[in-house]
């Protein structure tokens, strides 16, 4: 175990030498912590959120090293329950500032208020009864509205001829047209699923820390008016802004308990604003040899978790999404594709070690823009506390029903025409067992929420070739839910599919942030 903290300490080192003069103390905190998780096997995930958690630790004691003052209130803050960094920090630190706002000397009480609340949102998954949740498919009944309007024709995901030729002529675009049919081939190994029943997850909320904090904003002098006349107040929104170069503005959502960081734009610089023609636009335009490593991006964005104190626990290795870069292989005129200035870093969300996705197959979680133009992360989303409830459900065991469902193209078929004129085989590999989110919607009380539910997640493996062939193809992967209740609303879509058979329709750019919008059917409704 000596060498593995002797490693340890050697990478936290690396992120800052000056914690060397901390060495005895560092080592102390390490043994604290594994000491008070006995139970956990010393792998490279406990030693990952060992890191960072020490990391945390290590730079309050250099903090009230450099100052000499202060340790008493910033080592109480830093012992705040774990989701107070992630939420409850940001706030706090809000609420330290707010007595400038009423003339209050905060040099001499920031150490000593006992006013200010700390704020927790709490972790880990409570386990209800079965079918807690209700019905999860759209309307009270479980029954699934029209399909027509919620996926396909009415909601953009498909469109009759009059109104393609229509859509597309408004912008310029008149290709020839040619109904296609996407044939789902399944070519991977024998699959099982024997579980009779699965978790299905839904994240817990609480606004107790906007309760809190209005209350606390509301004994604030004032002169305008006098905040305690209101009642039953929350405080819903935070915003906190950075006035520096590469200055930041923190967003908190205390109802939905998240929070989002993003470049001030004020503060950072922007030199193509100054130009009045396209050579002096095409001179910033990041290209392909700008594009640095996945792993020097990932790098960058390590780096900033760890600065900021943003919690790790419960996310997966980082990775590079790159979908614009199987575009740029594929694109003829490589010259004018648009290459993203951010590129995103994502940190897979876990929950009881199953891996979450987004609705189009895409590992969901932690995301982080790193801007190669500055070599600087720009944004970091979604960051949330890990609070879930769990219910079961009854789940698929049919390795044929399953099947059948991913041949027909998932949770979102295609539309296919009944007389196409050309037919596009799929083919889909062998599936990894995940979550995926999904949107349930009770019509009648006008509500929904977002589910986490177990789901084949089916790649695609002959992506290149079908967008080799001239038209867009965006799909990468196919999910098939595992919940029968969700499983049994899908039905094959029937109706008219019209796909540009053009030249270089394979150029245009799938960014990061999703698929460029077509009026070509499927899941148009699905971003990536």
């Amino acid at each position: 175990m000596e060498k593995d903290i002797t490693k340890i300490l050697e990478e936290i080192y690396a992120l800052d030498n000056d914690l060397r003069a901390h060495e005895p103390e560092l080592k102390k905190i390490i043994i604290q912590i594994i000491e008070s998780r006995p139970d956990t096997k010393f792998d490279e995930r406990f030693a990952k959120e060992l890191r960072f958690e020490v990391l945390k630790r290590a730079k309050a004691l250099k903090a009230a090293g450099a100052a000499g003052t202060g340790q008493g209130f910033w080592a109480g803050f830093l012992n705040l329950p774990k989701f107070a960094y992630v939420l409850g920090g940001a706030a706090i630190a809000l609420v330290i500032m707010l007595p400038f706002m009423s003339g209050i000397d905060l040099g001499e009480q920031a150490g000593r208020r006992s006013d200010a609340p700390a704020i927790s949102f709490g972790e880990g998954v409570k386990k209800l009864d079965s079918r807690a949740f209700g019905f999860l498919t759209m309307g009270t009944d479980g029954a699934l509205k029209d399909r027509t309007g919620a996926l396909g024709l009415g909601g953009g995901g498909g469109a009759a001829p009059e109104a393609a030729e229509s859509a597309r002529a408004d912008i310029g675009i008149m290709p020839p047209f040619e109904t296609v049919a996407y044939e789902y081939v399944y070519e991977g190994s024998e699959i099982s699923q024997s579980s009779p029943a699965r978790p299905v997850y839904q994240r817990t909320k609480t606004d107790a820390g906007s309760q809190a904090l209005a209350q606390y904003v509301a004994g604030l002098n004032f002169s305008l008016a006098d905040l305690k006349k209101f009642t039953n107040t929350r405080l819903t929104n935070l915003n906190l802004t950075e006035d520096r170069e590469y200055g930041y503005i923190v967003n908190l959502n205390l109802i939905e308990n998240t929070m989002d960081i993003h470049m001030n734009w004020e503060k950072w610089p922007r030199p193509e604003n100054q130009c009045r023609d396209e050579r002096c636009f095409a001179q910033y335009q990041v290209k392909i040899e700008d594009v640095p490593a996945s792993e020097s991006v990932i790098a960058l964005a390590n780096k900033f978790m760890s600065d900021y104190n943003i919690d790790l626990r419960g996310y997966g290795e980082p990775q590079v999404i790159d979908s614009w870069r199987r575009m740029y292989e594929l694109a003829d005129n490589k010259t004018d594709f648009y290459i993203p200035e951010d590129i995103t870093v994502v940190y897979p969300l876990l929950i009881d070690g199953e891996t979450v996705y987004d609705a189009s197959g895409q590992p969901s979680g932690l995301y982080v823009g790193v801007n190669i133009r500055f070599n600087r992360v720009s944004n970091v989303n979604s960051i949330t506390p890990q609070s879930y409830e769990s219910s079961m459900y009854a789940a698929l065991t049919e390795a044929a029903e399953i099947l059948k469902i991913a041949e027909q193209g998932g949770l979102y078929p295609d539309y296919r025409p009944e007389n196409p004129e050309r037919t596009v085989e799929v083919k889909l590999g062998t599936p990894i067992l995940g979550l995926f989110k999904y949107w349930s919607y009770d019509s009648e009380q006008g509500t929904g929420g977002e589910l986490l539910v177990p789901a084949y997640i089916f790649p695609v493996t002959n992506l290149n070739e079908i967008r080799s062939g001239q038209f867009y193809f965006y799909r990468e992967h196919v999910i098939v839910p595992l919940i029968e209740e969700i499983a049994d609303q899908i039905q094959p879509a029937v109706g008219v599919l019209f796909e540009p058979a053009m030249p270089g329709a394979g150029e245009r750019a799938l960014t990061d942030e999703g698929p460029v919008k077509t009026m070509t059917g499927g899941d148009s409704a699905v971003t990536n």
